[in-house]
């Protein structure tokens, strides 16, 4: 998209106070400009507005400090002859810190016990 569609498209949706729907700006940069196109218009917007929906299948959660929220998963190693065959992992989604913590067996207690150790 060359910049002088960028420009028209950018005018015209600010003209529309910021709030103009796709269609909407498409319509009016149409009447300055015949060859915009609705997908000149998407890939403007979606280039220079910031989305106000996440995208299905993306989280939107953003921690706002160290050790408010963790990703907490337990796994199974196999190792050979190890005296730990599971293990927890935790990770602080703000720092990205990891701590794991091995297990013998995977059941209640061991669970239990492997979440008090990580926090």
């Amino acid at each position: 998209m060359s910049d002088t569609k960028a420009e028209i498209i950018s005018k015209i949706y600010n003209d529309l106070s910021g709030f103009g729907s796709i269609k909407q700006t498409f319509e009016e940069a149409r009447k300055k400009d015949k060859t915009i196109t609705l997908n000149d218009v998407k890939a403007w917007k979606e280039k220079n507005i910031v989305r106000k929906t996440n995208l299905k299948g993306y989280n939107s959660y953003i921690a706002a400090e160290p050790r408010e929220e963790y990703q907490v998963d337990p796994f199974y190693v196999n190792l050979g002859e190890l005296k730990f065959k599971y293990g927890m992992l935790a990770v602080d989604i703000f720092t990205k810190q990891v701590e794991v913590v091995p297990m013998m067996l995977k059941d209640n207690d061991n669970i239990l016990a492997a979440f008090f150790e990580l926090f």
